[in-house]
């Protein structure tokens, strides 16, 4: 038999159905180990974070910019509203024609400056970033600076180095896009799917399907029908079949056209255009 933690999360949401608030404490009474606060805009894109967390607490700020609904530009102030650090440039990123299709990414220091990093994440057949490359200015060749290892419903179980050595996501150069190249938020250790955020640790949602049983699912916290193999929910409203998926099906002799999948309560994955900002 198990024995409870004691460990509560405290969420908050908004006549939206969007997540403004979220602690994470030791225990009902105790404070809140994190705090964080999300702000959105009218199209119900995630713009801003707040970030309060550790023993002798420390804030962070971060604001986005958005090109459709991929994050290109990122902000951040590292010290939060009391701290004399600035909120300046932290990431650019660069997107393909499909979605959450990362490319590169640009990193800066903290406080900004122009000692940039810039990282070529390399992508699996779900879209989940498997391993970041880098160029040797030195040498003239890129090179692996570290590999990512999911579990099937995309719970982080293991990080190696350049040279095949134990790692975490957060030491040395990184980027927050992980599982189905979605942005993983580490003050929560949830995953944020724009209408919705995942855990992946149990291979659910947070809340409820925002457009119901129309997304053709009775289980409304379900994660794409328990099939993360063959699915993915880039949206948070529906489940998207991979490129994979589709060829099974043309394999097989079922209609494979976008029409016809939509019609099973199903998208396409790695064929649908960039998402339209605002609910579907």
């Amino acid at each position: 038999s198990g024995q409870a933690t004691g460990e509560t999360t405290v969420s908050t949401w908004d006549h939206r159905n969007r997540l403004t608030h979220l602690e994470r404490r030791s225990n009902p009474t105790s404070a809140a180990l994190v705090s964080a606060d999300y702000t959105y805009d009218v199209f119900d894109r995630r713009i801003g974070k707040k970030v309060v967390a550790g023993a002798a607490p420390v804030e962070y700020r971060e604001s986005y910019v958005y090109d459709g609904d991929h994050i290109v530009i990122e902000y951040r102030d590292p010290d939060g509203d009391a701290g004399p650090q600035p909120l300046a440039l932290s990431t650019r990123r660069l997107y393909g024609p499909v979605i959450d299709q990362i490319l590169a990414e640009e990193t800066y220091p903290a406080g900004g400056g122009n000692n940039s990093t810039v990282l070529w994440p390399l992508a699996d057949w779900q879209g989940s970033v498997r391993d970041l490359v880098q160029f040797n200015s030195s040498t003239g060749q890129p090179f692996i600076t570290k590999h990512i290892d999911y579990d099937s419903f995309g719970r982080v179980i293991g990080v190696t180095n350049g040279s095949g050595q134990p790692s975490t996501l957060d030491s040395g150069p990184s980027t927050r896009l992980g599982y189905t190249g979605r942005e993983f938020d580490s003050e929560t250790g949830l995953q944020y799917n724009r209408a919705r955020y995942y855990d992946a640790a149990i291979g659910r949602w947070l809340s409820e399907d925002p457009i119901g049983f129309s997304a053709g699912d009775p289980n409304l916290y379900r994660y794409v029908r328990n099939n993360p193999e063959n699915s993915a929910d880039p949206s948070g409203l529906q489940e998207a079949m991979s490129k994979r998926e589709t060829d099974r099906f043309r394999a097989a002799g079922n209609p494979s056209s976008p029409k016809w999948i939509v019609s099973q309560g199903r998208s396409v994955a790695n064929l649908s255009p960039r998402p339209t900002p605002g609910r579907t």
